[in-house]
């Protein structure tokens, strides 16, 4: 059994002799279980990027022609997302399995609520628990899940004697070992007494292998003595096998008796229909946010790469070479790993491989982007392309002086000899932009007012006030569509001695996570840019230590308004204080009772839960990705925060956290857990407040396709892209909830336009999608597919250019092939 390919690429390019002969026993005594080129993390990775992981992986595996089980392993995810359901249909597996979650031995500690139950405890509840259940996603997404309940190495005590393990559910469930075992026979049946209990199937599963472990000597033989002695009594007979032949097992015995299978769900309001996975470690949402900002600008550059690949094919315009835009993505799958994108490697590892690895994507990608914007450039004309899947009107863009567009009039012009102007693109899409076809400027321009002091920033939507008496925090932000008030302070910049390590913050272990006395000094705001269009103000913070501790540090805060954003966009740049955290804060007038945010390829509602040991800071700290959105106990939705790559956001009474920096070299409070964690660079992390008026549920699809346009910005470049002034890959109608995330030639097919749907509503809805006549018409072949680019079946809905499809799932596929 096989879980990442990478190394499997590596043994077979290393060991060609060996690696055919195992290629025979594929699949029934050699399998693939996990697939993807590594063994990715689930709650921090773009959504797109997780699909990718595995479709390099699976192109390796064609290319060998090996088959992939199907079924995915996670075995050392540090919790996992509530929504992953979602993305494992997607990609079409049937089961998943892995070993860490909320309360188990592993975790170190399980610091919940009085009262509160977790994951672990639930799961091996004998009376309402169970190891193997059918794992339920907000939408209709389901997922045959096993939960191994003593780690994914428990087997690995084999030979290993005098060896003390648990022997029943409870005391797993309370990480204690108090049986004795001196062979392996003995340990085989404690295995069993574990399990059985819990089980909905006389089929027990009991992983082997550890981390670059060897193979356990011996174990055939040792099987073969529990067969011969202990099976005539047991009536359980052992078998060396693979997770997927476990699953196919279940299968067969479920089949006659479904309602055996317990349904969960992280909203499952009973010990029998809840999991939730997280809170696990959350400290690892934040270190080493260059890695996050690598990843996540690394994929949003790729996925456009993608668009503007498939658009110059279908207008017949030069486009990339077969192999160009994988060898790219699989430069950045790697970064899905679950102690790579997490930065929980060591030191050296993040220095000396992830950083160098994450720039190499970042320019080819660059490089790529360059080469197909040269197809476009015929005319003297600029161009503005969204590789979004919606349309973007009224939407600002900037550009160097030496564009052509400069020298037009509706254009705010900067002191940096940028140029700024307003556009009407659609989605997947581009539109010719001439003096004529620019779009006016809003009838309420941006306005900014400065002092020594105070700074004021409004446009049509808010008025946002910020003090230097406040350390340049907003000491107001009005929504000006209801005249209220939205904070009672926010973008507060605040220090705390964080002893944690980097997985996990000082306040989940009680290690320690206390304010810094620290002692600020401000300077006047600078003006960085003004226009009608946008404006931009800086201000310097200078952080010292009275005692001494620590060297003074300066910081960078930004706040940007452009006048057709109802948010504020605002950054920090600067370096973390030794062994902490850098926090900002967001308050408002009632308690926060609910929040919704973004999940790698979906979303999920929850409420408030207070974890850790630090008294002044017990929060779950959840893995967003594009926003959060915090509710009053009324159901009003009080503000959104839009960010691109700084994942870790909580919920304390009134307040909405961040932690935006964090140093975390562990062993001062808590053990550093092998890495090392030390981040003593400097780093630029943005983030935007929006004002409730016009937010939605995202339900609507709303905040995502917002979020998605603050942190993907148009693309302008001089050319004129082709017949017409507007063009467009894929136009969503009959629905205007629903729009699309990715567009891409064919991984294993360059003939094929493969496009990703989103459906945030978890309905069922129908939609139909326009394409042009080169990628859709009456010879085309249409298929519903996996993310994995495998067909599911062929849909016959096509009139002329459009297609019809209802949509079950958050996430579906298509295909269209055009013979050539």
């Amino acid at each position: 059994m096989v879980c990442e390919m990478g190394f499997l690429q590596r043994f077979s390019r290393d060991q060609p002799a060996t690696w055919a002969a195992m290629k025979k026993y594929n699949p029934r005594y050699f399998s693939i279980v996990g697939g993807g080129i590594t063994s990715p993390d689930n709650l921090l990775p773009h959504g797109e990027a997780l699909f990718h992981n595995y479709l390099t992986g699976l192109l390796f595996l064609q290319a060998e022609g090996v088959e992939w089980s199907k079924t995915v392993w996670l075995p050392d995810d540090f919790g996992h997302d509530s929504q992953l359901p979602v993305t494992l249909v997607a990609l079409g597996a049937n089961a998943v399995s892995f070993a860490r979650i909320p309360g188990a031995c592993n975790q170190g500690g399980n610091f919940v609520p009085t009262g509160a139950r977790s994951a672990y405890e639930v799961l091996l509840d004998e009376t309402n628990g169970g190891l193997s259940f059918e794992w339920g996603a907000a939408d209709s997404s389901s997922i045959f899940t096993y939960f191994m309940p003593t780690h994914y190495s428990c087997g690995d005590s084999f030979n290993h004697v005098p060896t003390h393990i648990p022997n029943s559910p409870t005391s797993a469930a309370q990480c204690q070992s108090p049986k004795t075992c001196n062979d392996n026979s003995c340990q085989l049946q404690a295995f069993i007494d574990v399990r059985a209990p819990l089980s909905v199937a006389p089929v027990y599963f009991v992983p082997f292998g550890d981390d670059f472990g060897m193979p356990v000597l011996g174990l055939l033989e040792s099987l073969e003595v529990w067969n011969t002695e202990h099976y005539p009594k047991t009536g359980v007979y052992a078998v060396a096998s693979q997770f997927d032949v476990f699953v196919g097992l279940m299968a067969d015995h479920l089949q006659g008796h479904p309602h055996l299978l317990p349904h969960r769900s992280f909203h499952g309001s009973t010990p029998k229909t809840s999991f939730k996975p997280t809170p696990y470690w959350t400290g690892f949402y934040s270190s080493r946010p260059q890695l996050k900002y690598n990843h996540y600008t690394g994929t949003r550059l790729l996925l456009g790469v993608e668009t503007l690949d498939l658009l110059l094919e279908s207008l017949t315009l030069p486009a990339l070479e077969p192999g160009q835009l994988e060898a790219v993505w699989s430069d950045l799958a790697p970064s899905t790993h679950h102690d790579y994108i997490t930065g929980t490697a060591v030191d050296y590892v993040v220095e000396n491989e992830q950083y160098p690895l994450g720039e190499k994507v970042l320019a080819g990608a660059a490089k790529l982007q360059a080469t197909l914007l040269s197809s476009l450039e015929m005319a003297t004309d600029g161009f503005v392309f969204n590789q979004n899947g919606f349309a973007l009107p009224q939407t600002l863009v900037q550009v160097a002086p030496s564009s052509p567009l400069f020298h037009h009039p509706l254009a705010q012009r900067n002191p940096d000899g940028a140029l700024v102007f307003l556009a009407d693109v659609p989605a997947f899409g581009y539109s010719v932009v001439t003096k004529k076809s620019l779009v006016a400027a809003p009838l309420a321009p941006v306005k900014l007012q400065t002092s020594p002091s105070k700074l004021v920033l409004s446009n049509q939507y808010l008025s946002a006030t910020a003090s230097s008496a406040a350390n340049w925090s907003l000491t107001s932000l009005v929504d000006l569509a209801t005249k209220q008030s939205v904070l009672s302070q926010g973008n507060l910049v605040e220090f705390r001695h964080d002893q944690g390590n980097i997985y996990r913050y000082g306040f989940e272990e009680g290690c320690g996570f206390d304010p810094y006395t620290v002692k600020v000094l401000t300077y006047a705001p600078i003006v960085v840019e003004q226009g009608d269009l946008r404006a931009k103000v800086q201000m310097q913070l200078e952080v010292s230590d009275p005692s001494g501790s620590f060297s003074t540090r300066n910081y960078t805060l930004t706040y940007s308004l452009s006048a057709t954003e109802a948010f504020l966009r605002m950054s920090l740049e600067g370096v973390a204080l030794p062994s902490s955290s850098v926090l900002t804060s967001f308050s408002f007038a009632e308690s926060i009772s609910h929040y919704t945010h973004g999940t790698p390829t979906h979303w999920d509602r929850k409420e408030p839960f207070a974890f850790g040991r630090q008294s002044d800071f017990l929060v779950t700290m959840e893995a967003t990705h594009d926003f959060l959105i915090p509710e009053s106990a009324g159901g009003d939705l009080l503000a959104a925060i839009y960010h691109p790559a700084s994942p870790s956001w909580g919920v304390i009474d009134q307040s909405l956290y961040g932690v935006l920096l964090r140093d975390s070299p562990g062993g001062a409070g808590c053990p550093g857990y092998g890495a090392d964690g030390t981040d003593q660079a400097s780093h630029l992390i943005n983030y935007a407040i929006r004002v409730p008026s016009g937010l939605t549920s995202p339900s609507t699809g709303m905040p995502q396709r917002e979020a998605r346009a603050y942190h993907t910005p148009l693309l302008v470049a001089t050319g004129h892209a082709g017949p017409s002034t507007h063009y467009s890959l894929a136009k969503v109608t009959g629905n205007d909830m629903v729009f699309l995330t990715a567009a891409k030639r064919g991984s294993f097919d360059p003939t094929q336009a493969v496009f990703r749907i989103y459906n945030p509503t978890n309905k069922n809805v129908s939609v139909s999608i326009t394409f042009p006549k080169s990628l859709l018409n009456a010879t085309t072949r249409v298929s519903l597919a996996t993310a994995l680019e495998r067909p599911l079946k062929t849909l016959t809905s096509v009139h002329e250019h459009t297609l019809t499809i209802s949509l079950a799932n958050a996430v579906t596929t298509v295909m269209l092939e055009n013979s050539k």
